[in-house]
């Protein structure tokens, strides 16, 4: 695994369920103690346009996405989340190998996020 492909996992498989199933969740809360503002919540997303969920929709994705970024930013070492000096090291261990995917040399992750 290499940066871009990483960067296209977090796309696939954190990015796109988060969003969708925030919504969806949001629509139809689920389990059986749903609380009182998760019911007021879906009962006011049912009474909107399509036109006006497709701007929830995106609202979600901003957000899913400014989270995903403030992540990549502190493994890139560009946001501080500690006051200790240090690093992260993102390592991909496989049976082929051990990848380094936040090197110092290379592209920050969070650029790459938002290509």
């Amino acid at each position: 695994m290499n940066q871009d492909d990483y960067i296209q996992a977090i796309k696939d498989y954190i990015r796109k369920p988060a969003i969708e199933g925030s919504y969806k969740n949001a629509i139809t809360p689920p389990g059986n103690r749903v609380t009182p503002q998760q019911k007021e919540i879906a009962r006011w997303l049912a009474s909107l346009s399509e036109k006006e969920c497709q701007h929830i929709q995106y609202l979600l994705e901003c957000a899913v996405d400014a989270a995903i970024f403030g992540y990549l930013c502190s493994l890139d070492g560009v946001t501080k989340i500690t006051n200790e000096s240090g690093m992260f090291h993102l390592i991909f261990k496989s049976e082929k190998g051990d990848c380094l995917l936040n090197a110092e040399s290379s592209d920050y992750l969070h650029d790459i996020y938002k290509q």
